[in-house]
């Protein structure tokens, strides 16, 4: 795939992509995401020890059952990679203030609340190797603690007193609802097209990351330039780290989900749609059998043999690494002040297409 051009300044859908086609401790937060990776800077630490306390506490209830879903949430795992995000975002910008621990609180419970979510209209029964709410409480009990965590999220949200912060974060929140839409919508469409896919994880996955960045950057009182760069960023990062879950669930080891549970729950992800586009009859057939059966893990072997057949797993990674670079192209333009923490963030991007977790 070779260097693409016309990209846009905030990381939004471009022309160049059309073409594409109980409490968690910080150390435990810490293994989980800097697997192969560099340590997190020590500036960071004590960020990290206040956000694990009041992501707990933000959530207290006197309804034993928000208490026991709430430890059973926090406590099962994840690489929080969206909080430690706007933590290091908003350091790299020289900005400490007590609003930053509100933001990573926030930006985890909107993050859990759409896991929640989803794994109901999955249908999932693990993830990260336990059983999801879902599975263990039922669907309603998971529904209204996913409203929980939404209530709390925007209950902070209000506490930072900014308009234009609310709106960032309402506007987000909307795009994700119209992404989950939009993939029920094409949930059996065999002939969902690669643009239209980015569409989805656009919207399901990276804006999450990207209002991360861009809030953490209004907070630090950073001009739009480099409100929009950072955010570009994290939008980048969120689409690569959403494209090697697609290529890992095929080609790596298990990343907190069952290996195959694409296949499994039915859903076409960017390897299966390249192989729809490029493979033969018979392998085209082979898919769409697949995705019809009754239980299509069983065929689990086959697919993969066509998605490397066909080099769609190639093509995957192929993507990410794109967006992993134009991820580091807009950290350079938003021209952090802490040089630590900008090439922490530089090596994020180039781990995210290394990861085999």
């Amino acid at each position: 795939m070779g260097p693409l051009k016309n990209h846009s300044t905030d990381g939004s859908i471009t022309e160049a992509e059309n073409r594409l086609g109980k409490n968690i401790t910080a150390d435990a937060l810490e293994h989980a995401y800097v697997s192969g990776l560099t340590e997190i800077p020590d500036q960071i630490q004590a960020d990290l020890q206040q956000f694990m306390q009041q992501l707990c506490q933000h959530l207290d209830s006197p309804i034993p059952l928000v208490q026991d879903v709430k430890n059973y949430v926090l406590h099962s795992g994840g690489k929080r990679i969206r909080p430690l995000l706007a933590l290091l975002i908003a350091r790299g910008f020289d900005y400490h203030q007590p609003q930053l621990i509100t933001l990573a609180c926030i930006i985890e419970y909107i993050h859990s609340a759409t896991l929640l979510h989803d794994d109901i209209l999955d249908g999932a029964s693990l993830r990260r190797g336990l059983y999801t709410v879902n599975k263990k409480w039922g669907n309603t009990p998971a529904v209204l603690i996913g409203d929980y965590f939404y209530t709390r999220a925007f209950t902070l949200i209000s506490s930072l007193q900014d308009t234009a912060i609310t709106q960032y974060f309402a506007t987000a929140n909307s795009l994700i609802v119209d992404g989950e839409l939009l993939q029920l919508m094409h949930v059996g469409n065999t002939r969902l097209s690669i643009l239209d896919y980015f569409r989805i994880i656009w919207r399901k996955t990276a804006v999450l990351f990207a209002v991360t960045a861009r809030v953490a950057a209004m907070l630090a009182g950073r001009p739009r330039a480099q409100q929009r760069a950072i955010a570009g960023y994290a939008r980048c990062l969120g689409m690569a780290f959403q494209l090697m879950d697609d290529w890992l669930d095929y080609a790596g080891t298990a990343t907190g989900k069952q290996s195959g549970q694409d296949l499994l729950e039915k859903k076409l992800t960017l390897p299966l749609i390249y192989a729809l586009q490029h493979g033969n009859t018979d392998q085209i057939n082979l898919i769409e059998q697949a995705l019809l059966a009754d239980q299509p893990h069983i065929h689990f072997a086959a697919v993969k043999r066509i998605l490397e057949a066909t080099q769609a797993l190639d093509y995957t990674k192929k993507c990410a690494t794109y967006y992993s670079q134009r991820a580091i192209g807009f950290l350079h333009q938003a021209r952090l002040e802490n040089t630590e923490i900008a090439m922490h963030l530089e090596q994020t991007a180039l781990y995210v297409v290394m990861r085999r977790v």
